[in-house]
């Protein structure tokens, strides 16, 4: 329930930044204008690889279901075995690495 009791200011209210006008945007400096991309670039870059390891999990998900899947197999075939074996290795390095990356650079 919301209490309406309470004043204005009490209330806590998200801070907006209001938008610059169109002769400040184009006043700004080169290096103001570079930091501005370059933040935007950064931001823009950890979103995809946050997105790239969410993409790997379920791709690993999936590789372990198919490597349950051919082990009980019939007729049974190791060589199908290996390769799935394989895929679910090589998904969780890549995925430990995407991780990694995640950790140290963003």
């Amino acid at each position: 329930m919301i209490d309406q009791d309470h004043s204005r200011e009490d209330q806590v209210s998200p801070t907006v930044e209001l938008p610059l006008k169109y002769k400040d945007l184009i006043s700004q400096s080169e290096g103001e204008n570079q930091q501005e991309e370059l933040e935007l670039n950064v931001q823009i870059s950890k979103s995809k690889l946050e997105v790239d390891i969410s993409q790997t999990n379920l791709d690993l998900a999936n590789a372990k279901q198919a490597l349950a899947k051919t082990k009980r197999a019939i007729p049974y075939d190791v060589s199908k075995e290996i390769k799935a074996y394989e895929k679910v290795k090589s998904l969780e390095g890549g995925l430990e690495y995407a991780k990694k990356v995640l950790e140290e650079r963003f």
